[in-house]
């Protein structure tokens, strides 16, 4: 007959090797990061005394050292001037320059990260949260619930399958009277050449879910 020590008589819950490296984990607290000051102030772009100070090596935990170098990163976020806003867009400047709302373009705070925000902080690939945002196409998108949508159709308030167009052929002008609700004969009917950007909500692009998190 096999012993069972789970049945035994003397067995207590704490001679389980799973509650004892429980025990063990919990009596020795968060694991402890042994990285050094001088690797931490090379990842966040601060002198080691400033590490030290808000990082003390006793009690140092990985959780802390992460949230030590993000924030430093965020603030690396910077708004572009005039002149890098003109040399990024390029052509598509003057139509930017009658944008609506006036957002401002942003860095992201992440190193070596070109994408352009709306909002100060990371971008969403790098773990930011925005309201606001460019998609693809730079067009501005919005969070409403756990969803992205067009600016164009919340301003609008354009149902479901019906297009928004721009009158004036800017997809950063998103006034309300610029702004109408088409079907798609509609939109073909009155512009052949297709001078302005239908906002269709049923395009769902790769870089621009229509739900958060996909």
């Amino acid at each position: 007959m096999d012993f069972n020590p789970t049945k035994h008589p003397n067995w207590t819950a704490d001679d389980n090797p799973r509650n004892r490296k429980r025990l063990r984990r919990k009596e020795r607290g968060p694991i402890l990061w042994k990285v050094g000051n001088a690797e931490i102030a090379a990842e966040a772009g601060v002198k080691e005394s400033a590490v030290r100070t808000a990082v003390p090596q006793k009690g140092r935990t990985l959780r802390a050292v992460v949230e030590y170098v993000m924030s430093k990163w965020w603030r690396r976020s910077r708004r572009l001037s005039e002149r890098e806003v003109r040399e990024n867009l390029g052509d598509d400047y003057a139509k930017w320059e009658k944008r609506w709302p006036c957002f401002d373009l942003w860095t992201c705070g992440a190193p070596g990260c070109d994408e352009l925000r709306l909002e100060r902080g990371f971008c969403a690939k790098h773990g930011g949260a925005p309201i606001v945002d460019l998609d693809v196409l730079l067009r501005f998108r919005i969070r409403v619930g756990d969803r992205w949508s067009l600016l164009a159709r919340v301003i609008a308030g354009a149902p479901e399958g019906r297009y928004v167009s721009h009158l004036d052929g800017n997809r950063w002008n998103c006034l309300p009277e610029n702004l109408r609700i088409e079907t798609v004969d509609e939109w073909r009917a009155r512009t052949r050449k297709g001078s302005s950007v239908p906002h269709n909500e049923g395009s769902v692009l790769p870089d621009s879910p229509e739900v958060l998190g996909t």
